[in-house]
């Protein structure tokens, strides 16, 4: 399965991310680099209803 996300900057005040297919599945982190940590996967196939062995 392949899920695409979309990640937006938010200038100083670091960004969010959002799988569009998902409604309502999005997240957010001061850095570019929290957006990327292994909870935002986590995060966003628990909201999917999914586990990363579905993958």
């Amino acid at each position: 399965m392949k899920l695409k996300v979309v990640v937006h900057e938010a200038g100083e005040e670091g960004g969010w991310a959002e799988a569009p297919s998902i409604p309502g599945c999005a997240t957010q982190g001061e850095t570019f680099e929290e957006l990327l940590k292994p909870g935002l996967l986590n995060h966003l196939l628990k909201m999917a209803g999914l586990h990363e062995d579905d993958l």
